[in-house]
């Protein structure tokens, strides 16, 4: 049960999300800061954690056949969430945050396309956290802490995004939670062991949605902003949030 609490911490931190969002006065000023500190926190992912994982995951090819592996992988995930991008209602943004009914529905959609990329994300991460926990549970107490650190930042910025129109927060919360422990609790109860080629597949795809979520998604909004205080104090906090995650 252990392993399982372990990795059941860093899902919590969605939670915490929630609560400091819950507990701030201004609430649009809020999401402008949120999404502007998750955006540093999204690409240090990617450069610190995801892609080196890739690499490591698929180290067995030479390294050209590695590295259209992992192309390959990327794109297919910034495809799969362009396709679900477009079955999601009202995805076109003018960037005129003037419109204020346009766009808090964009700012809802970006909730929304980040949940489902962070949902299977969640689930990967909550593998890794189980298994390094049966293994050693202090080394899967730090991976929990450090999970913890960069999911509470990420968990403000989509619960701010659904806020603006106070719809399905505690659906999404709940998603991000049960999907941190539902990997680890499949392998709890069935003992299956998943490759490593299947886990890099998985983690390939997220990477590429999580790139689409960054540059697409959360860098417009930020440039669209880019004259808000609270946009460029989330810029600083999230560099240093990354700094923190780095170094401990």
């Amino acid at each position: 049960m252990l392993p399982l609490i372990i990795t059941l911490f860093s899902g919590l931190s969605f939670l915490v999300g929630y609560i400091i969002v819950k507990n701030v006065k201004n609430k649009e000023e809020f999401v402008i800061f949120s999404i502007s500190l998750a955006l540093p926190i999204m690409i240090g992912l990617i450069l610190l954690d995801l892609v080196p994982e890739l690499f490591e995951t698929f180290s067995m090819f030479d390294f050209q056949y590695r590295l259209l592996i992992i192309l390959g992988l990327i794109f297919s995930g910034v495809f799969l969430l362009k396709a679900l991008d477009l079955l999601i209602p009202h995805h076109e943004h003018n960037h005129d945050k003037h419109d204020v009914k346009d766009h808090k529905s964009h700012l809802y959609h970006i909730g929304f396309v980040t949940t489902i990329a962070l949902i299977l994300h969640n689930f990967i991460e909550g593998i890794a956290i189980y298994t390094t926990a049966l293994n050693d549970t202090k080394a899967g107490v730090l991976m929990s802490l450090a999970v913890f650190m960069h999911n509470v930042p990420l968990g403000m910025s989509t619960v701010s995004s659904f806020s603006v129109l106070n719809k399905n927060i505690w659906y999404m919360l709940i998603s991000l939670v049960l999907s941190t422990v539902l990997g680890a609790i499949i392998i709890n109860l069935s003992g299956l062991v998943i490759s490593s080629v299947l886990l890099g597949g998985m983690i390939g795809i997220t990477t590429g949605m999580i790139i689409y979520i960054s540059f697409l998604e959360l860098l417009p909004e930020i440039i669209c902003h880019r004259g808000n205080k609270e946009s460029i104090y989330g810029l600083f906090a999230g560099i240093v949030v990354l700094l923190m995650i780095i170094f401990i």
